[in-house]
């Protein structure tokens, strides 16, 4: 007998996927602002105390490590999730994406930006495939030569993929 993770009631999906078709749906038909009116960005390495960190964390075989590392837990997260336990408490996958994946990003966008975006295995594994290399620029990227319609080149089909997965 398997046990089975209990997950949400099926009222607070209904209410999240409400609330998520609310946001898209208002995120889709507000205009956005003009250049003029944004609020200028606050860069950290304009402090005083931060300038000599945001300078160290910049370098390239740091982030590279960083990338490595990270593209290790992600592809061992695949592996647990696909061969480990059917034990949803006992599986490293469930636990390591639930808890501290998905909180680690919520918290890295909140305090860092778009500094997770440096490091994030899923763009890193991308670049690595078009490039073929680990780092640096190779001789000719790998291209389907697939040109995208007119109508999906903009973020309502990425915020639909996102929602449905």
């Amino acid at each position: 007998m398997t046990m089975m993770h209990p997950g949400l009631p099926q009222e607070w999906i209904l209410v999240s996927a409400c609330f998520m078709a609310f946001v898209c749906i208002y995120a889709v038909f507000t205009p956005l602002p003009t250049v003029g009116k944004t609020s200028p960005a606050r860069r950290l390495s304009s402090w005083p105390l931060l300038a000599p960190l945001a300078h160290w964390v910049t370098r390239r075989w740091l982030l590279t490590l960083l990338r490595i590392v990270l593209v290790a837990v992600f592809l061992l997260v695949i592996v647990a999730g696909l061969f480990g336990t059917p034990i949803a408490e006992r599986n490293m996958a469930t636990t390591v994406t639930w808890t501290l994946w998905w909180s680690g990003v919520v918290l890295s966008v909140l305090f860092f930006g778009s500094a997770w975006c440096a490091v994030c295995p899923w763009d890193t594994l991308a670049g690595w495939l078009v490039k073929s290399r680990f780092w640096g620029k190779g001789a000719e990227p790998l291209r389907l030569n697939i040109r995208v319609p007119i109508p999906l080149r903009n973020i309502v089909p990425a915020i639909l993929l996102f929602i449905g997965l």
